[in-house]
């Protein structure tokens, strides 16, 4: 028969492992619920005190990426652009995926000449290996633009002349413009070279 002392302290460690792993629930809804609301701050902080213990969820992952891309402390703290890329590389070579807040023109890119973007939808563009998809989340037919790319219907990937947005054309010459939300070029040349690495077109 065991001693008391080490069943006690069994009993212990159970409760505080489940008391931690209640805290991670509640830090890990508000987190997604300040991303889903656009507060991508507030949701790294969330995220991230839960990523710092414990890195076996990669959906906590995918989210405090995307929040560092999207949130005001990369202007102060470039050291979280890094953090970032280096995730969701991790995260493609593991077998998961990458995922980036774009914003899909549907003007034939006149919105490059400096005219007002009015007809567009926004959301996630998430890369995997062999496959890229595209989740219109908000904005003009928001929800009706959505795709599901695998490779071989996939005939380019690329940057357009301003380099700051890029296009996807699928082997049906489907063209689609997007750009980061971010409006950071360095986001859409990472995004490029994941796809150029992980998705193969069928150009290739």
């Amino acid at each position: 028969m065991r001693p008391l002392r080490f069943v006690v302290l069994g009993v212990l460690v159970v409760l505080v492992l489940g008391a931690q792993g209640g805290r991670f629930e509640q830090q890990k809804r508000l987190g997604f619920a300040y991303l889903k609301d656009g507060k991508y701050d507030n949701a790294a902080a969330k995220l991230e005190e839960i990523w710092d213990l414990d890195k076996s969820d990669p959906m906590v992952g995918e989210g405090l990426a995307m929040a560092y891309l999207n949130g005001g402390d990369r202007k102060t703290n470039r050291e979280v652009v890094a953090k970032a890329y280096q995730m969701m590389e991790k995260a493609l070579a593991d077998g998961g995926r990458a995922v980036f807040v774009v914003v899909h023109s549907h003007e034939r890119l006149s919105f490059l000449q400096g005219h007002e973007l009015i007809n567009f939808c926004s959301g996630e563009l998430q890369v995997r290996k062999d496959r890229i998809s595209y989740v219109s989340e908000s904005g003009d037919k928001g929800g009706q633009h959505s795709f599901d790319l695998p490779a071989g219907s996939i005939k380019e990937i690329a940057a357009n002349s301003d380099h700051l947005t890029f296009h996807i054309k699928s082997a049906d010459n489907k063209n689609f413009n997007m750009a980061p939300r971010s409006r950071a070029q360095e986001d859409s040349d990472f995004l490029l070279s994941l796809a150029g690495k992980y998705v193969k077109s069928s150009s290739k």
